[in-house]
């Protein structure tokens, strides 16, 4: 009996992978700072994100992302059903707290140590506002001559912040009466004090005889001793 052989053919066309994508460079922020994914396409024609740790998906190319702490990003680049994967990191970098300290008020003429706190920065400047004043001194000693505000910056590589303090300069009172006699007696007499201080709001008058007085210009009887 004959043989009856039959045949068929099929061919088998692999499917390329996707080439020339890229999940982008590695990335340092600032705390809440956001940055998008400088992710290449290639011949990829959809794409997946995931993070490790997880928490983060994304068809997009390139999406905007804002970790709170270090983060890897996986790109999936998909071409017809093959996919092949890259990875990035995001690196976040400590953002200092800057503090200057409380507002205040000093004399004029009196020295003053600013009470600031790096808050975690490596490096700090103070400057005023009016200019005029710089330091790189955590706690600089200040001596203005008038009020002033002294704003302090901090910094961690690139992540800064900053605050500011002001400082209230009171003019100096100068002290100065004159005086002249009011009422006289056998035994007692009374002067009249006449203030001409200035750029003072209280006053406190030794009388000299053990007597005080808090008035502006008081009047005051001295009685002679027997």
């Amino acid at each position: 009996q004959p043989i009856c052989v039959y045949t068929d053919t099929i061919k088998v066309i692999p499917k390329p992978f996707p080439t020339g994508y890229s999940a982008g460079r590695d990335t340092s922020l600032c705390a809440g700072q956001t940055v998008s994914l400088s992710a290449l396409s290639g011949t990829a024609t959809a794409f997946n994100w995931t993070s490790i740790p997880a928490g983060f998906t994304s068809n997009l190319l390139q999406p905007l992302v804002g970790p709170t702490d270090t983060t890897k990003y996986v790109l999936s680049a998909d071409l017809n059903g093959c996919k092949k994967t890259d990875t990035t990191a995001v690196f976040i970098e400590n953002t200092p707290v800057a503090y200057a300290g409380l507002n205040d008020t000093i004399c004029e003429g009196k020295q003053f140590t600013l009470q600031g706190n790096a808050g975690g920065g490596q490096l700090v400047s103070w400057q005023s506002i009016p200019v005029g004043f710089a330091s790189s001194l955590v706690n600089p000693v200040i001596q203005p001559v008038a009020t002033a505000l002294y704003v302090l910056l901090s910094s961690n590589g690139s992540c800064k912040s900053s605050d500011t303090v002001e400082i209230v300069v009171n003019t100096s009172p100068i002290a100065d009466f004159t005086t002249s006699a009011a009422d006289s007696s056998c035994n007692s007499y009374s002067i009249q004090f006449t203030n001409n201080s200035t750029n003072a709001s209280s006053y406190v008058w030794d009388l000299g005889d053990g007597q005080f007085s808090s008035d502006f210009s008081p009047l005051h009887t001295y009685t002679e001793q027997s």
